[in-house]
């Protein structure tokens, strides 16, 4: 049975939706915040069946008349308020559409698991590509980094010799891995024998930190608490080959309170609000690599993101 046809309210809103389509082409700049808008309304035509006041027979017939060139980005419009949760729809202006969809992707994946206070906060922080980049890698499993062909020439003769040097790291480091990848860690294998000085280090920092990322969640335990032994070591070998004078000794930087909170925000907001071991996202804390008790400072370099789970078996391993 068809609801009441409330004329009044449907001249308003049809009246609405005509304002913001013809607003768009010359309000490129405020358009997310007014899609949100329009994909409301857009919900409120079809569940009150405002197109019947134009003599349409369907709302399909509707969305023909307002959206001639595809339909596809008024059913975006309105997911992003179908399925997303209550306090998260509150936000939606702040965030705009473009990522009001993506996270309308999660919350419709998800479920009752939808973690809405996280991601909104990634949401306002982040820029667009950058956040439709993170919601992929959530969905899939996989980092839609951008990528690009690189090409050059080499002999026949050094074929066979690269093939098999990319062969033997797939097997070390798992089938799946792209080839791309494996050149790339062959590379940074190079990198750690050779000789540092006048090169730029942050290049091979930046492939052991995704070689991290490939290790099962073990290993990447084992590997944080052998670093944590490793800088608390360097001191006092330091000091067994140093003539003893307080003035040369740095004091660990230590803040205060709200220095502290703020710090553990920024940590919290680089490592992607994950845990660098497991990947979850639930009960983070910030943990210092080179301990406290052993004179680790309180710096951005020095923390990194553990849920409670890694957190405590890492302590324990110490």
């Amino acid at each position: 049975m068809a609801p009441e046809l409330n004329r009044r309210r449907a001249l308003l809103v049809l009246s609405r939706i005509d304002a913001i389509l013809a607003w768009e082409a010359q309000h490129e700049t405020e358009r997310d915040s007014k899609f949100v808008e329009l994909g409301k309304y857009l919900c409120e035509v079809r569940a009150g069946q405002y197109w019947r006041l134009e003599n349409l027979k369907s709302f399909d017939d509707f969305l023909n008349n307002r959206f001639p060139e595809s339909r596809r980005k008024a059913y975006y419009l309105m997911s992003i308020h179908e399925n997303l949760p209550p306090q998260v729809r509150k936000e939606l202006k702040q965030v705009g559409w473009t990522k009001g969809v993506e996270l309308a992707k999660l919350a419709r994946k998800q479920g009752q698991e939808f973690e809405s206070a996280t991601w909104l906060h990634r949401a306002r922080q982040m820029p667009k590509e950058e956040f439709k980049r993170e919601v992929e890698k959530e969905l899939t499993g996989k980092d839609s980094e951008p990528a690009e062909l690189i090409f050059f020439k080499v002999y026949k003769s050094q074929v066979p010799v690269i093939e098999q040097a990319i062969e033997t790291a797939a097997l070390m480091l798992g089938s799946d891995k792209s080839r791309g990848y494996c050149l790339e860690m062959i590379c940074a294998d190079f990198l750690a024998g050779a000789h540092m000085d006048g090169s730029n280090p942050e290049a091979l920092l930046h492939t052991l930190s995704r070689y991290y990322q490939s290790l099962p969640a073990e290993q990447r335990a084992a590997f944080l608490s052998e670093i944590g032994r490793e800088a608390s070591s360097r001191p006092a070998r330091h000091q067994q080959s140093s003539p003893k004078n307080p003035q040369l000794k740095n004091p660990p930087l230590r803040l205060d309170s709200e220095a502290y909170r703020e710090l553990q925000r920024r940590v919290l907001q680089r490592d992607g609000w994950r845990c660098q071991v497991c990947g979850r996202m639930q009960n983070l804390q910030v943990h210092h690599v080179e301990f406290r008790s052993r004179s680790g400072s309180d710096s951005e370099e020095n923390l990194i993101t553990l849920c409670a789970g890694c957190h405590e078996r890492i302590h324990r391993r110490c």
